[in-house]
């Protein structure tokens, strides 16, 4: 993290940095080592708060869940994963006039992947236990 601060004053990095955090902590998630990317979804959630980039904080709130769940706090985890569910679907009210445009990926898309991707996680904690 430290080596991207030589390009904070290259124009609109803040998206870069995001991106490349989230995507780290994705690697550390799906690697099996989800406390590795609390850091990487710390600062990625604090620069999307910053510059207003919607989707990209409310993915690294997501994400969060995971470390928090293997930290102990499952019912924060849950909350965490149930309430970024929730902004998104509400967030697709936004675009109920726009489905035609079929190329642009929407928050419900988005909002139906998170769960699943919980469970999926949720089930390999408990296959990993017995």
């Amino acid at each position: 993290m430290e080596q991207l601060k030589k390009y904070d004053d290259f124009p609109n990095i803040h998206f870069f940095k995001i991106t490349f955090f989230i995507n780290c902590s994705r690697h550390y998630i799906y690697a099996g080592a989800p406390l590795k990317s609390k850091p990487h979804l710390i600062a990625a959630e604090r620069l999307a708060k910053q510059h207003h980039v919607v989707v990209l904080r409310l993915t690294s709130y997501y994400l969060l869940a995971y470390s928090d769940y293997l930290e102990g706090a499952h019912e924060k985890a849950q909350e965490r994963v149930d309430r970024t569910t929730n902004i998104l679907f509400s967030l697709e009210t936004l675009e109920l006039e726009n489905k035609d445009k079929k190329d642009i990926p929407t928050y419900e898309r988005i909002a139906n992947d998170y769960p699943k991707d919980w469970k999926n996680f949720l089930d390999q904690q408990k296959s990993a236990i017995k």
